[in-house]
């Protein structure tokens, strides 16, 4: 990147950093709360923390109380770095250039291969790599439609079957780095599994195509297919559970494995599947008519 292309930058809420980084916990209590109060230091006015309502009304209080002493020495805060004054919440400037070189760094520590870096027009970007193959690109943006955001995912690439792969994924700026890249590397691992899982089930059905879905929040990814018989199936993947959804019919199992064994998974679907298209004749259901 060239030094003239280093003034990019994102500007976020120094609360939204905070609710990002607490994740809905009291900085003193643990607690998760819905609603969190904003505690600033009296004497200096700074910004130290979001409390809940008990916290927050006793830490003047109780003020020589263990906890709150532990929380003043090193509160949420200060760990991030923001020094916003309470009554004159500035947002935070944070250079793009910066944030995407550490995000590149934590995923390249956990195994995938990083591309070069690139900075133009306000978007900073880099690319990961499975051999010399691109496989992800991941952005933040300081400008357009996706400012003060990191996007990355499948956009045009084909599988395969000649299916167009079309997904993209978000998660604000202000989402702490070392979140993004798990959220990251948790969708391209699912996206990899995904492309074995549908040779898996194209052995076994021969199915069309199989389509996935994110809820990247929740970490839960949804693979849906037809296996002929008219009826949607979904395979929801939560952890290490994976649940076997069938409509119309709202009929499900749980699998636990110790690891996520593709082929395990494919013969456990396949013999669900059987199992329905069984029942359903056993009824004098025909769903492909």
């Amino acid at each position: 990147m060239s030094s003239t292309d280093q003034n990019h930058v994102v500007d976020i809420d120094p609360i939204m950093l905070l609710k990002e980084h607490q994740n809905g916990h009291c900085a003193v209590c643990g607690e998760v709360r819905m609603r969190l109060r904003i505690d600033h230091d009296h004497d200096t006015g700074l910004v130290r923390g979001l409390l809940c309502n008990g916290c927050n009304t006793s830490e003047g209080r109780d003020f020589r109380a263990p906890w709150f002493e532990r929380y003043r020495a090193n509160p949420p805060a200060a760990r991030l770095g923001l020094r916003v004054q309470y009554r004159n919440r500035m947002p935070v400037t944070r250079e793009i250039e910066s944030l995407i070189k550490e995000l590149a760094e934590l995923i390249r520590e956990d195994g995938w291969g990083i591309g070069e870096l690139s900075q133009v027009k306000g978007d900073a970007a880099f690319n990961i790599v499975d051999d010399t193959e691109i496989v992800e690109c991941v952005s933040l943006w300081s400008e357009g439609q996706h400012k003060a955001q990191f996007t990355w995912g499948n956009t045009g690439r084909c599988n395969d079957f000649g299916q167009v792969l079309n997904t993209e994924h978000t998660l604000p700026a202000s989402t702490p780095v070392e979140r993004v890249a798990d959220i990251v590397t948790w969708t391209m691992r699912i996206d990899q599994e995904s492309e074995r899982l549908t040779h898996l089930l194209h052995q076994r059905f021969g199915l069309v195509n199989v389509d996935m879905s994110f809820n990247i929040e929740r970490e839960i990814a949804v693979a849906s297919f037809d296996c002929g018989d008219g009826q949607l199936k979904r395979i929801v993947t939560n952890g290490s559970d994976i649940y076997f959804w069938s409509d119309p019919a709202f009929r499900t199992s749980l699998i636990v494995p110790d690891e996520m064994d593709l082929e395990r998974v494919a013969t456990w679907v396949f013999q669900r599947a059987n199992e329905l298209i069984e029942y359903d004749e056993s009824k004098g259901l025909n769903h492909s008519e």
